[in-house]
């Protein structure tokens, strides 16, 4: 049986997004603290790609995660960024081009 143990991330709370505010999703890993900050999965459940963007104001943080020793961070690496931006592709065709008999 194969399966995956994850470290969660969650929305950030109270961060308002999308296209009427104009602006990404926040998310941030769960803090160690909550039941739910980690799990096991199905490796066929996996997302194998995605765009997160570190939220380089909000800096780095050891609080989420207070094991300074982690297969989850490269060796000499104490910390987490605290919030990560979820990268959005909005692909727009106008249907008239799309089917256009010259294409």
């Amino acid at each position: 049986m194969e399966f995956l143990w994850v470290r969660w991330l969650g929305v950030m709370p109270g961060h308002k997004y999308g296209f009427k505010a104009a602006r990404l999703p926040k998310i941030g890993f769960v803090p160690e603290t909550d039941d739910q900050a980690f799990g096991f999965l199905d490796p066929s459940l996996v997302i194998h790609g995605c765009h997160l963007i570190p939220a380089f104001v909000d800096g780095h943080t050891s609080e989420l995660l207070a094991t300074p020793h982690t297969a989850a961070r490269l060796p000499g690496e104490i910390d987490d960024w605290a919030a990560y931006y979820v990268g959005m592709c909005v692909l727009c065709i106008a249907v008239t081009d799309y089917y256009s008999p010259h294409h």
